[in-house]
């Protein structure tokens, strides 16, 4: 857009005598409910001309509409984001303050997914077991998901996802596993996502330990769980965790794959070494 002088982020300071014309870009409320997060995110864009040259209002409004209009972008984690504008999304008023003209318009971003629902993942015992774990403390009204979220899951719902690994080696045997667990909460209205975001925390944060095999004595160690309080309108923070974080940790006896040492064939002995 080579007619604006600048975009500005509504967090940053513009001044009277900033060079016109400009754009500040703020975050909206969305009123879609809980189960667009991660989907849908409302963006105001606010267009400030010169009060002197108010003509520049329309020309430069539908200039950035015809732009941003069924746009396809892709952010820092890859992801596709549509933007969208409702034509009926347009409010004028002028600025005394910013000695300004202004007009905002409303853009409903959207992230687009794939119709087909895509798979849990059943093959981490450690996901199984926080899973089964957390269905056990929220009860049987909500559903606990593992790795991803179904295409229209059912409310309210968790879902667990690993966010890192890592492994440690403890001794010339052991090694000890380390996962970060990340939570997702759907619930019917914020009040019921809150209080099962303090269930959690509250039960992580008193429990030492989670059982993985009980039949095998096999527990995970639970430590630093933790609310994510730069956590984005659309659920998830800038590194793609939810607001909710845990990690925990196993030791085991197995080495990985490709680390195990030579074997000894035979061994020669001469008795008669001078």
């Amino acid at each position: 857009m080579p007619e604006l002088k600048a975009v500005y982020n509504v967090s940053e300071q513009v001044e009277p005598s900033s060079a016109k014309p400009y754009v500040i870009l703020a975050s909206s409320t969305d009123s879609g409910g809980s189960l667009w997060k991660g989907l849908r995110y409302p963006i105001e864009v606010s267009l400030y001309v010169d009060k002197t040259s108010p003509e520049q209002l329309k020309s430069i409004a539908d200039s950035i509409t015809e732009t941003l209009n069924n746009q396809l972008l892709e952010d820092e984690l890859n992801d596709k984001w549509l933007t969208l504008y409702p034509q009926q999304s347009v409010a004028e008023a002028i600025d005394e303050g910013q000695q300004a003209i202004k007009r905002t318009m409303i853009f409903t971003v959207i992230c687009p997914r794939p119709l087909t629902a895509e798979s849990q993942v059943t093959s981490d015992e450690w996901l199984t077991a926080i899973a089964a774990w957390t269905r056990e403390l929220l009860g049987q009204e909500w559903s606990i998901y593992s790795g991803a979220w179904p295409l229209q899951p059912s409310v309210p719902a968790v879902m667990w996802r690993v966010s890192e690994m890592g492994i440690t080696p403890k001794g010339t045997s052991s090694f000890e596993i380390q996962k970060r667990m990340t939570a997702f909460i759907q619930g019917v209205d914020s009040d019921q996502e809150h209080a099962a975001l303090l269930q959690l925390l509250e039960a992580l944060g008193t429990s030492t330990r989670l059982p993985l095999n009980q039949a095998d004595r096999r527990y995970l160690t639970v430590s630093e769980p933790k609310v994510n309080s730069k956590v984005t309108a659309n659920g998830y923070t800038n590194q793609g965790e939810g607001p909710l974080t845990v990690t925990l940790s196993g030791r085991t006896n197995r080495q990985p794959a490709g680390t195990e040492g030579p074997l000894m064939q035979f061994v020669h002995y001469e008795p008669n070494l001078r």
